[in-house]
């Protein structure tokens, strides 16, 4: 009996003892806030720093759609979320800064970031001093750059879409960030991605485009090192890659396609403080089952001992043959004897490459468009074979204008003859290319109409001046 009631006892203590944290935690969960800025709602605030500032580390921050034009600081770990990336906008008023994150743990999405100090040594829209943070689905535009990384470790930058005057991203002294599925345009100047003594980060999926460089390595005395770039597309930049003081990174099947100047930069540079002595400092790293079609695929200073291949193995490469080796190099035009789709002549291609990959007599892609026009509006559809298979559209219109829609709408200002040029990535690297001549002319009538409304405009407006003029005359001549 004793023992029975001892039992019962020590059962009722574990219950509360279980029922006391249970609570507890439970109370602890719950006890985040979130807080609103913008909108209607009663005790909304109006400012997004007042909201940060009153907030504690797990609260939550969201912010209704408006223009918010402050500068940001946000030193909790928080969540700040935008309800639309396109309607909720921070400006920064080109003062600085626009978003300065020094909290870990912090989360932002959800908005439109712009306007930071625009120049050289302008500022980024975003800084980061942070660890274990996402900044994901936002636009950044219009700053000196758009996503700063510094002393910054276990970050995640994921689908956001940054259109910077001089830098897109840029990496000092930060290690193991995935940065993944970015679209970054017009870095200017600079570099897409910049990375100066920045070691194990993930760079994958990203679009790069309109830069100087798509992807910069140096900056410094300090190596970036065990960097892994894979499924990026990488072009019409000045230079695709450009490696000075890079170590043991792996880059393989990315696309490296119409860039201007060279496809790929690799291994040395002037340093005008040791009498312009040349230095090459980018060693050991592993290129292989690249798309590489650049004007200039590869530089005369590539002379950096790096590796641009791996053993013969079976597997899908990039355009689509049954063996992993080397790259595809647009300008090697050797024999595939064995038909394995690898070449088998002018062994090594010149940087070293031992395996480089060769199309497939049999493939049948191609490029072509069609299009629909209304004086000079024309309505362009992509005609291409199997185009459920591109992952990528370009168009060049002739007249300095371009698009990536697959179907896009062009207005030409005046009448004439352009040339007009889809360039096309499928999903297995084969690229296809088609050019057409079209004919523009504007709407005489329209123009006509046009000319007569302004003639009627200017008549009519000299006919008020001249109404005005004898009114104000003739009171004045009374008075």
């Amino acid at each position: 009996m004793k023992k029975t009631i001892m039992f019962i006892i020590c059962m009722f203590l574990f219950s509360a003892f279980l029922n006391f944290f249970f609570v507890e935690a439970v109370s602890a969960d719950n006890s985040n806030i979130t807080f609103y800025v913008g909108g209607s709602g009663l005790g909304n605030y109006s400012i997004i720093q007042d909201a940060i500032d009153n907030a504690s580390d797990g609260d939550t921050v969201f912010v209704y759609s408006g223009t918010y034009i402050e500068n940001v600081v946000v030193n909790k770990s928080i969540k700040i979320i935008g309800e639309d990336r396109n309607l909720t906008i921070i400006d920064g008023g080109c003062k600085g800064v626009v978003l300065y994150i020094a909290a870990e743990d912090t989360v932002l999405t959800g908005f439109t970031i712009q306007n930071g100090r625009l120049g050289y040594g302008g500022s980024f829209v975003i800084s980061l001093n942070s660890n274990f943070s996402n900044i994901s689905y936002n636009n950044i535009q219009v700053g000196a750059g758009g996503i700063s990384l510094y002393n910054s470790s276990f970050n995640v930058l994921f689908e956001n879409y940054i259109f910077a005057s001089i830098t897109g991203m840029s990496l000092d002294n930060s290690h193991n960030n995935t940065i993944s599925k970015n679209i970054i345009n017009k870095g200017g100047t600079s570099a897409g991605i910049s990375f100066c003594g920045s070691n194990n980060n993930t760079i994958a999926f990203n679009q790069i485009s309109n830069t100087h460089e798509g992807i910069f390595i140096g900056g410094s005395d300090e190596d970036s090192c065990f960097n892994n770039f894979y499924n990026n597309i990488i072009f019409n930049n000045s230079y695709g890659l450009d490696f000075r003081n890079g170590s043991n990174n792996i880059f393989s099947s990315n696309y490296i396609v119409s860039n201007h100047a060279e496809g790929i930069s690799l291994g040395c540079y002037f340093y005008a403080g040791n009498k312009n002595e040349i230095f090459c400092n980018s060693n050991n790293n592993l290129l292989y089952n690249n798309y590489i079609s650049n004007l200039i695929n590869i530089d005369d200073w590539a002379v950096s001992e790096n590796i641009w291949n791996i053993t013969k193995t079976s597997g899908t490469n990039i355009i689509g043959g049954p063996y992993l080796g080397g790259n595809y190099w647009s300008d090697y035009n050797e024999n595939d004897t064995n038909g394995d789709g690898i070449g088998d002549t002018n062994l090594p291609y010149w940087p070293g490459d031992n395996l480089p990959l060769i199309k497939f007599e049999n493939e049948l892609k191609y490029a072509n468009f069609s299009y629909s026009q209304n004086y000079n509006i024309l309505d362009f559809i992509d005609k291409s074979l199997n185009n459920m298979d591109i992952i990528n559209w370009y168009w060049t219109f002739g007249d300095g204008s371009a698009s990536y829609e697959q179907n896009p709408i062009h207005t030409y200002d005046l009448s004439g003859e352009y040339n007009v040029t889809l360039t096309i990535i499928y999903n297995n690297g084969t690229i296809g290319s088609f050019t057409k001549q079209i004919t523009t002319f504007i709407d005489e009538k329209l123009e006509k109409n046009n000319d007569m409304l302004i003639l009627g405009s200017i008549i009519f407006l000299l006919i008020i001046a001249t109404a005005l003029y004898f009114y104000f005359k003739r009171r004045r001549d009374h008075t």
